[in-house]
């Protein structure tokens, strides 16, 4: 047992394994429980053998919460059918991290041909499943290359990609072909160079047709991010100095005068961001990014659940009853939603931490090595993650990718104390690296026990409102399960009655008496009251949290319609003014109150209706 999982071709095998059961949880999700028990069973083998899942036990935590807290994300979900579904794609995400960490390095080149290939199914999935005639773009080439492509494809049933997700993974990948064509080249291997310079090319053409502008620029950006720590290793060499003390200036130098530039510009910082290319429904990153975050402070915790973006938006931040977005088109956002703040930044520590471990590491790497030149491409890749992760998700967002953590995993093969490339080992003596002393071990952990001193610090001093957001994020969980039952139904729920909240009710009065600016409670108690329709309490509620939080968008609309149900018609104008549907909407209302035998409400709609600008 022992000598198959120390097997080269046992590794390579159980990658590939891997691999090819995530994209079938992705393209079958309802066989994703089998296929998910399929994932363990190669790691079940190297357990079995007494090898290790992991060989950095530093990464074994941040993964280990990950998978908790995707768990909390399925209870916490109001789809939990859905949920379960991109649990097995972020279970088989954590399988590929496994397998690739665990890689030897005689693998090396097989793996970067084996990611290089992955790209080029991906951008040939793209080419003959795209809908070429709805997908918007603002290039004519692009326009006229889709037509041609539809004329000539043979008819494919695959589930098709979209051109965000595809840009955004055809970006993160391109470095590694290109990469190891470099590596074939300058050692004259003439078909590995074409193989893999032709699956490069192959990436960059469907990253194109995707017309992903966001994906390029972080292709372009990621690319002078590297050249910039390259210099910088450099300059550190000559100077004696820490690489990334003076990436870190670098950096400074570069981006200063450009948020100087920003500020300076008609609306600021703020202003730009708004005038940047928006989504395909007209609003912005920004505006999207800012209701997020806002909708993020009512599951702390627990996070709002997998898959579960789409309705908590529309439900409480758009206040509609239909779909409108799937996810919040940012990478960072969509985790800390679904999964809380401790998934969410234990996925941001695996890619953070990985790529701090391969930088720190990639000066002591042979030079001229194909270690050293896929290092750079994949210290690229996770640069192309971070920045693209500010405007688009293909990583997590919606149902999630199973290549989640592939590049950190790449970072951490690479980042191994093993530099030869032949399968043999080198000792710590041939890298000259001096084994810890006790003082070193004392500041290892000094840091750590500060942190540990301050948290708990924190939640003994603040502990009132954390515990007060506790009870809210658990009424707010109970309260979406009820709210978002069979969503989206295009239509409100018209009963009254509203005792099957009384759980969730009691929660938030809870969190509202142990912290009276718990902003989450006094809105879904607004909510509450407002379809059980006693308007008055609604709007006493609504008014304390639209205090306390002024420009949430959900709380200002709903408020809104409050004031009209209550006559208050300068107050209603106040709060729906800049709210592009509340006029449209105002006239329906005039109907559905004429249909729930509401007349008087039906007549202040119309009324509303008069005042408000389309």
């Amino acid at each position: 047992m022992q000598q198959l999982a120390n097997n080269r071709w046992f590794a390579l095998a159980e990658l590939i394994f891997t691999i090819s059961l995530g994209a079938l949880i992705v393209l079958q999700p309802k066989w994703g429980a089998w296929l998910g028990v399929l994932v363990l069973i190669p790691v079940l083998l190297r357990l079995l053998s007494g090898r290790t899942v992991l060989k950095l036990p530093l990464f074994i935590v941040p993964v280990g919460l990950v998978l908790i807290t995707a768990a909390t994300g399925v209870w916490a979900a109001y789809n939990q059918e859905a949920a379960i579904e991109k649990l097995w794609v972020i279970v088989g995400a954590v399988a590929i991290f496994s397998a690739l960490a665990n890689q030897p390095r005689v693998n090396l080149g097989v793996v970067a041909s084996l990611v290089g290939l992955m790209g080029v199914l991906i951008a040939f999935i793209f080419i003959f499943t795209n809908d070429w005639k709805t997908q918007s773009s603002d290039f004519e080439l692009i326009r006229n290359a889709g037509e041609w492509l539809t004329a000539i494809r043979p008819p494919v049933t695959l589930r098709g990609l979209s051109p965000n997700f595809t840009g955004g993974l055809l970006a993160i990948i391109v470095p590694i072909p290109f990469a190891y064509a470099y590596h074939a080249w300058k050692e004259d291997h003439l078909v590995q160079t074409i193989l893999s310079a032709g699956m490069g090319l192959i990436i960059l053409i469907g990253l194109f047709l995707t017309s992903s502008r966001g994906a390029w620029l972080a292709l372009v950006v990621g690319t002078g991010t590297w050249l910039l720590w390259r210099g910088s290793e450099y300059l550190a060499l000559k100077a004696r100095k820490s690489p990334f003390l003076i990436f870190g200036l670098l950096l400074l130098i570069l981006v200063l005068p450009l948020i100087w530039l920003v500020s300076i510009l008609p609306g600021g910082i703020v202003g730009v961001a708004e005038r940047l290319p928006g989504l395909p429904t007209g609003e912005s990153r920004y505006g999207l990014a800012t209701n997020t975050l806002k909708l993020i402070g009512d599951y702390p915790f627990t996070g709002g659940g997998l898959r579960s973006f789409a309705g908590q938006y529309s439900q409480y931040m758009l206040v509609i009853p239909y779909f409108s977005y799937a996810y919040s088109h940012n990478f960072y956002l969509d985790v800390i939603f679904e999964q809380g703040f401790i998934g969410g930044l234990s996925i941001l520590v695996i890619i953070a931490a990985a790529l701090w471990r391969l930088m720190t590491k990639s000066g002591s790497i042979p030079r001229s090595t194909l270690s050293s030149r896929m290092s750079g491409a994949v210290i690229i890749s996770t640069f192309i993650i971070l920045i693209h992760g500010l405007a688009d998700d293909p990583l997590y967002g919606e149902v999630g990718s199973p290549l989640l953590f592939l590049i950190p995993a790449f970072a951490i093969l690479l980042s191994h104390d093993i530099l030869r490339e032949d399968g043999g080992e080198t000792t710590a003596a041939a890298f000259s690296v001096p084994q810890p002393s006790t003082k070193g071990i004392r500041r290892r952990y000094l840091l750590p026990g500060i942190v540990l001193i301050l948290v708990l610090s924190g939640i003994i001093l603040f502990r009132k409102p954390i515990v007060s957001s506790w009870y809210a994020n658990l009424g707010a969980v109970q309260m979406a399960k009820q709210d978002l039952l069979n969503w989206p139904q295009d239509q409100w729920n018209a009963d009254a009655d509203v005792s099957a909240l009384d759980s969730a009710r009691e929660l938030f009065h809870q969190a509202a008496a142990l912290n009276p600016g718990q902003r989450t409670a006094w809105h879904r108690l607004g909510l509450i009251s407002l379809q059980a329709r006693r308007f008055e309490v609604a709007q006493l509620e609504l008014e304390e949290a639209h205090q306390i939080d002024p420009e949430h968008r959900g709380i200002r609309k709903s408020l809104g319609y409050v004031y009209a149900w209550n006559g208050a018609f300068d107050q209603a104008y106040q709060m729906l003014e800049g709210i592009g549907e509340a006029k449209e909407e105002m006239g329906v209302y005039v109907w559905w109150w004429r249909e729930n035998a509401r007349p008087d409400l039906a007549d202040q709609a119309e009324n509303l209706a008069h005042l408000l600008k389309p």
